[in-house]
């Protein structure tokens, strides 16, 4: 329950951070142990594989029919994970969901669908996440990305 509540803590910091033009950055780069980071690292990975988890059944509905609700789903599990994933120290994976997010952030209504290709693409980047937590998980390094957001770029 301490646990929860520190990120819940967390999360209406950066809030704050932001709703006051500041830079979130400042708060991400304070010093944790790495008896901090393990206390939390537990946490990370199971709220990290639910928000990925949602992320996929997300994109297998937007290959079939792009609704606002699963827009909207992708983009609050995308957030929610970048923001989480920075706090731990895990910077691909929040570089990559941060991506993620702009990337639905900026769709509006009179936008194009998303093409299937974008949206495999996506996939392939979330799949990849997944095996980044599970290497976390096992005491590993997170695994590296700049491949997927490469490909996201273009």
């Amino acid at each position: 329950m301490t646990r929860v509540i520190i990120l819940l803590i967390l999360k209406r910091i950066r809030k704050c951070f932001v709703d006051n033009g500041l830079d979130f950055k400042y708060i991400v780069s304070m010093p944790f142990s790495q008896d901090d980071l393990n206390k939390f690292k537990g946490l990370y990975i199971e709220t990290a594989r639910q928000y990925l988890e949602n992320m996929l059944i997300h994109i297998a509905s937007l290959m079939t029919e792009q609704t606002e609700e699963s827009l909207y789903g992708m983009r609050i599990a995308a957030h929610s994970l970048t923001g989480q994933s920075k706090v731990a120290g895990y910077e691909q994976i929040g570089n990559l969901s941060s991506m993620i997010e702009q990337i639905f952030t900026d769709r509006t209504e009179a936008s194009p669908a998303f093409s299937i290709e974008k949206l495999q693409q996506i996939k392939v980047g979330i799949e990849k996440m997944l095996k980044s937590v599970e290497e976390i998980e096992k005491g590993g390094e997170e695994v590296d990305l700049s491949e997927e957001i490469k490909n996201l770029k273009l």
